[in-house]
Parts: structure tokens; C-alpha cells; sequence
């Protein structure tokens, strides 16, 4: 058994409601983790966490109001694809499991369209709330769009309620899947305290390299998911003192921009930095950028990044190229394409509106506020 001490988005609560359980399938990604964390909040929580090899017994977790319990669970390789029959039934009499140890009755929330068997396994005795974190139908290696949608369009038939992550994707659900709207929920990604410009955290005051102001920033590295044309030519822009990237290069993106990694310039990059200090490098930012290009992954998704600048209180450039961020626009969030983003940074730098006393917008963004209103799904 791991149990893992909260972030500081979840709190050591004293009385919870102990008729509030939740098993969550599966934590293996930082905005899956966070919303674990944060029902644990709202009542006792289990999270899973995958790995492949042999099935081993499984280690039921003794609870602790607040805390979220992770329980490693191995299962065969392919688990998700070819072996699912096996892996999942598997998988299945461990939610069970679980959920007799929490009480006989707990709300079970399936983080993917991979786990089609899983949720006909489990129902009618437990029911489950799909959670939609991302377009999937743009994942490779997940068996093409066709199979994704047939899928999510199972996994949706059963729920109890389906839970997405942006307008964007609840739409197509409903649209092309026949979903009934009062089954679904909205929930975007989210943001944790520590960004929050007003509630200063210990780790403010590691040491950051001296960077010449005003710094436009990029939190999560440059992919190929971004307008790499666009930052090139904020990164050019005379009046930018520096462009800092708060994470890695991707290779391909390393290999066909080589001004990225040019000697002397203005560009720093901090290469891979832990979830848990990216907020020190995020309240260093004057300006922040999300350069998103074209593309269905991208006008689909909940940017995290979003949130946690919103909390830094900084001013935010955005290209119009994700639905949610679209649905945002309005001071201080500057939304178009490419000469719209970069005239507006501009005229940033020139009122020295990045000089400003900031004030956090994170109110209603918190991980505890998402999962405030999915625990008001689950009956008591």
C-alpha cells in the first residue's frame, strides 16, 4: 500500500462525511493526481495507479480523513488494449474489492475511453462517472478517432454522469453521441495555492537564475502542440527582455528550430522543473504566453497553464486556437491570432502594465472547487 501525503491543494480535514466514497481509476497523470487529491477533500478516496507486470495481491488502504490513499495496481501487459478482457476483469475484482473495504458503496470515476471493460464489469453494482480529460480521438497509438469515439460513445451510454473538461468536448459528446445535457458536467482544469500571488508559499524563495525583465513566459516547455513561428518572433522582439520556457524542448522541436538553443540569446530554458516548483518560476513571469497552434488536441483542451497564471495574477496572450481559453477572453486575457498576440504584448511592455500590483483571479479555479461540484453528483 502507498499512501501519499496530500499537495497543498488538499488539507487534513476533520469530519468528513463518511458516506461520501470515491474510487478513482486512474492517477497516473499530474491533472488526473490533482482532482484525486482534491475529493479526498470531499470524502475518503482511493485512487488507482497503473503498472504492468504480474497481478499482484492487492493492499487495501486503511483510511485517513483528507488524505487521498493511492494503490499501486499491476496487470498484464496490454492491459488497456489487447489483453484488456483479462487485464480489466482483473482490474474490475479489484475496484470491487476496494469498494467492499470502503463500506459496499462507492462512486467509481473512469478516467478514459480505454476502460470499456472495466465499466461493464463493474455496473449495475457500482456506478461510474466518466471523466473526459482530453480529446483522445487526437491520441496516437490509440487506435485511431473511429475506435476512440465508439468507445467514449460506451463508456457515456453507462454513466451515471459524464464529466468534461471543456464546453468544446461536452458539446461534440452530446452532439454526436446523443448525450443527454443534464448528465454531463463541465469541469475544467484547475489551479492550486501555491500559484496564488496572494498567499505567498515557502518554496517563493528558491533562487532563480537573474533574468532581464520584462519576462514573457511559457509554462510546460515548447512542443510541437505550439505556434513555434509565434515565439520565435516575441522571442525577437526588441522590447522582450526575456523569453523564459519553464520546462523541456521537445526533440523534434530542438532538431527543426535550432534558434531555440541559440547561444546568447534572450531565450531561458529551465528544462524539466517538478510539478511541485513550477509556481516559483510562474510568479517570476511579467507577461505570460500560451502560443497554442492549430489543432484538434489543442481547440479541445482545458490548459492547465491557464489557471495557474490566472492565480499569479499576471496578464495573460493567448492565440485563438483552444475553444476554452476563446470563451475567456476579456481583460486581462488578450485572445486572436499571432499579430493580435504580439501587438498586444507590445503595448503591454509600452504602458508598463506588467509593472502593476497583481491580484489573483483564482477564485472559483481551484482544484477544491472542481471537485466540490462532482462530489454533489454522488448521492450521500
Amino acid at each position: 500500500m502507498v499512501t501519499e501525503a496530500h499537495s497543498d491543494a488538499v488539507r487534513r480535514v476533520g469530519g468528513l462525511p463518511r458516506d461520501r466514497r470515491y474510487v478513482f481509476v486512474s492517477a497516473d497523470t499530474i491533472w488526473h493526481r490533482k482532482l484525486a487529491e482534491a475529493l479526498a477533500g470531499q470524502g475518503e478516496t482511493v485512487a488507482l495507479t497503473m503498472a504492468t507486470g504480474w497481478p499482484a495481491p492487492l493492499q487495501l488502504p486503511a483510511a485517513e480523513p483528507g488524505l487521498l490513499q493511492c494503490v499501486p495496481c499491476r496487470l498484464p501487459p496490454g492491459w488497456a488494449s489487447k489483453t484488456a478482457q483479462v487485464g480489466q476483469r482483473l482490474l474490475a475484482v479489484q475496484v470491487k474489492r476496494i469498494a467492499r473495504h470502503m463500506g459496499g458503496r462507492a462512486g467509481v470515476i473512469l478516467t478514459g475511453p480505454h476502460l470499456t471493460v472495466l465499466a461493464r464489469q463493474i455496473k449495475p453494482r457500482l456506478p461510474y462517472a466518466y471523466y473526459c480529460a482530453d480529446d483522445y480521438r487526437s491520441y496516437v497509438g490509440w487506435g485511431g478517432a473511429a475506435r476512440v469515439a465508439a468507445a467514449e460513445r460506451q463508456l457515456v451510454s453507462g454513466a451515471t454522469v459524464s464529466i468534461f473538461v471543456s464546453e468544446a468536448l461536452r458539446d461534440r459528446a452530446v452532439k454526436e453521441y446523443g448525450l443527454d445535457v443534464g448528465r454531463t458536467l463541465v469541469s475544467p482544469n484547475a489551479t492550486e495555492e501555491r500559484f496564488d500571488c496572494e498567499h505567498p508559499d515557502p518554496r517563493d524563495t528558491l533562487p532563480v537564475p537573474p533574468l532581464k525583465r520584462p519576462v514573457v513566459g511559457i509554462l510546460g516547455g515548447l512542443s510541437a502542440r505550439l505556434d513555434l513561428e509565434l515565439v520565435r518572433h516575441i522571442a525577437e522582439l526588441p522590447d522582450v527582455g526575456t523569453l523564459l520556457v519553464v520546462g523541456p524542448i521537445e526533440e523534434s522541436v530542438r532538431a527543426r528550430e535550432p534558434w531555440v538553443v541559440r547561444p546568447g540569446g534572450k531565450i531561458h530554458v529551465t528544462g524539466p522543473v517538478d510539478h511541485s516548483l513550477i509556481h516559483v518560476y510562474a510568479k517570476r513571469i511579467d507577461l505570460a504566453l500560451i502560443p497554442y497552434g492549430h489543432s484538434a488536441l489543442n481547440w479541445f483542451c482545458s490548459p492547465m497553464r491557464l489557471y495557474d497564471h490566472l492565480a499569479t495574477g499576471v496578464e495573460i496572450f493567448a492565440t485563438d486556437a483552444c475553444d476554452q481559453v476563446n470563451r475567456m477572453r476579456s481583460s486581462p486575457i488578450t485572445v486572436g491570432p499571432a499579430p493580435a498576440v504580439i501587438s498586444g504584448i507590445l503595448e503591454a511592455i509600452g504602458s508598463r502594465r506588467w509593472t502593476a500590483e497583481r491580484h489573483s483571479r483564482a477564485k472559483g479555479h481551484r482544484w477544491l472547487d472542481r471537485a466540490e461540484a462532482i462530489a454533489r453528483l454522488f448521492p450521500s
